[in-house]
């Protein structure tokens, strides 16, 4: 039996003003789910806050045997990600991705 996946789309700034309601997103768009994948391609602004509550999700999930991936993320995401190493752990792809990029 394959995991249930929710697939989540984040965009916008979090940072300390709304982590609460980040944490609330996740966990109602999360549902049964024990699979997450995260596009934050559309994230402007990412502070601690914003990766706390990421970073809570990621533990609930990998404590219960599932995962959380971040499937395309912005500059700004990667950069935060990058700063902390936590881009080996949840990024799918190494580089940053806009969503925007053409060839």
């Amino acid at each position: 039996m394959e995991p249930h996946t929710a697939r989540v789309y984040l965009s916008g700034d979090y940072d300390s003003a709304n982590s609460d309601d980040l944490r609330q997103q996740l966990l109602d768009q999360r549902g049964s789910a024990t699979h997450v994948e995260l596009d934050m391609s559309a994230v402007t602004y990412f502070g601690s806050a914003g990766l706390s509550a990421i970073l809570d999700l990621y533990h609930q999930l990998i404590s219960s045997g599932g995962n959380l991936v971040i499937t395309q993320a912005s500059t700004m995401v990667h950069t935060v990600l990058a700063l902390t190493g936590l881009d080996q752990h949840l990024l799918q792809h190494p580089g940053p991705n806009t969503g925007h990029e053409t060839d």
